[in-house]
Order: C-alpha cells, then structure tokens, then sequence
C-alpha cells in the first residue's frame, strides 16, 4: 500500500512538473464522461449549449411535475428528472472546466472581446440630441422649446462603434480560430 502512494506521489509530482497542471487537472482532461473522446472547443461549447438546455428542460420538468392534483398522471417522474439532472450538471462542470483550462493562452482575448461588446452596448445608449427640440408637453403645460448640445457627437459615437467593431471582428477571427484548431 505505501508503494502505492510513494508512485501516485511520483507520478502527481511528474504530471505538475512537466506538464504545468495538477493532478486533478489531468484527471479531468483524460477521465471525463466523454470516454476519453476528444473534441475541439468549436464542438465543445456546442455541447455546452445542449447541456444548458437540457438541464433547464430538466428544471421546467421537475417543476412543472412535482406537484399534482391527487390522482392525475405525471408525464414525468420528478425523482428521475432530478437524477438526470444531477449527473447533466456535472456533465457540464467537467465540460466547462476543461474549456477553461483549454482556453488559458487567450483567456485576454476572451475578456477583451467582451468587454469591447459591453463598451458598444453602452455608446449605442448615449444620447446625441442636438438642436431645438420641445420639453415633453405636460398636460396643464405647453412644453417649453430648449436648444440641446451634446459633447460626444453621433458620428463620433459611430464612428467609436466601428472602430470597436472592427477590433472585435479581429479577435473573433483569433477565437474562431483558437476552438477549431485546439482539442480538449
């Protein structure tokens, strides 16, 4: 038995050493429920995708079944919907983590690209009113007329959208990249 764990000790010590993960991390990559299968990334946030939705089917499911007017049928047996759905998360534990792990050498990117999302979601609402426009009319009020004046014109804000666009267009073509090519 002390053999035993002086080689699991080894080898843990081997697999951190050269190939820069941890025991567990290699356990994750090579024992998962796919079978040892491999996949590349573009097909694992497929899979991904079908396991979100399936567990909020299974959710809907267990919800929608648990409770019955006495005496009615139950399309679904709720106690196997929540076993199903048990073993789905951890389906999807295991596939997230391995995405991440696979992601690690552009993570940056995959932030940056988010980020620069945000930032467009956010110019689009800025307003860019100009000129003479009336008050909103109150209903004992006629509406007064005021001359607006914004600092961030529209076409500078456009033109911030464009250029945001563009990079974004870039690190798409990086990521896209990046998950066809790499497996996990």
């Amino acid at each position: 038995m002390e053999t035993i764990r002086q080689f699991e000790l080894i080898a843990h010590q081997f697999i951190q050493a050269n190939l820069g993960i941890s025991l567990y991390n290699y356990h994750l990559m090579h024992n998962s429920r796919t079978n040892g299968k491999t996949m590349k990334i573009i097909e694992a946030l497929k899979e991904k995708n079908r396991l979100i939705r399936k567990t909020l089917e299974l959710q809907n499911r267990i919800s929608a079944y648990n409770c019955i007017i006495e005496g009615n049928p139950r399309a679904y047996n709720p106690k196997k919907e929540m076993i199903e759905l048990n073993k789905t998360v951890e389906e999807l534990i295991e596939l997230k983590t391995k995405i991440t792990m696979a992601n690690q050498p552009i993570q940056e990117k995959i932030y940056r690209l988010s980020e620069l999302k945000t930032k467009i979601g956010f110019l689009k609402t800025i307003p860019t009113t100009e000129g003479k426009a009336p008050s909103s009319k109150g209903y004992y009020s006629q509406g007064e007329t005021f001359v607006w004046e914004s600092s961030i014109k529209a076409n500078e804000r456009d033109n911030l959208v464009l250029e945001l666009e563009s990079e974004i267009e870039i690190i798409q073509k990086d990521l896209d990249h990046h998950n066809f090519m790499t497996s996990i």
